[in-house]
């Protein structure tokens, strides 16, 4: 299975009908099939999920205005109908706590572990119930660390670091 459509299986996981705000951090910045696998598709995927899902909302957060114009370049030849998802363009934490809510999140911006610590703290106090993360070694252990201490089910599942808000 390709890693974008793992991502939307997740999505699926927390869909009950009702509607949901994903988002990501780090969007599509190569064109192109040989980069399918490692570079930044998962805004192609949850694109389409969220197409087929017009009652939920997307929001994608990238630093380099380069990289938000080959996702949407590619979204459109896709035939993706605009205005979604919607792009931010800065700092991916700034992004996180201006979203009113978050369900689902997929943080994938830069390496960093401290970076990747503020980026799930800042989706966790978005009322994220679902939060992936790309990376484990580079961007996602402290975040990880942090989750099971504060009673987050976390599993690493291939390439993601998935982190699951327990509910009891």
């Amino acid at each position: 299975m390709k890693a974008g459509e793992q991502l939307t299986k997740y999505v699926d996981e927390i869909y009950s009908g009702e509607p949901l705000i994903l988002v990501e951090t780090g969007c599509l910045r190569r064109d192109g099939p040989e980069h399918e696998a490692a570079d930044g598709w998962s805004t192609l995927y949850l694109a389409k999920w969220v197409e087929a899902h017009p009652d939920c909302k997307f929001f994608s957060a990238d630093s380099n205005g380069d990289h938000i114009q080959v996702a949407v370049n590619k979204l459109q030849s896709e035939g993706i109908k605009m205005p979604f998802p919607m792009f931010y363009l800065g700092e991916s934490v700034g992004f996180l706590v201006c979203i009113e809510h978050i369900d689902f999140a997929y943080l994938d911006s830069c390496d960093g572990w401290e970076h990747g610590l503020a980026e799930f703290k800042a989706a966790e106090s978005k009322g994220a119930r679902l939060i992936v993360m790309d990376d484990y070694i580079s961007k996602a252990v402290t975040a990880a660390g942090y989750a099971v201490s504060a009673g987050w089910d976390v599993k690493q599942e291939g390439r993601f670091t998935v982190m699951r808000k327990c509910t009891t």
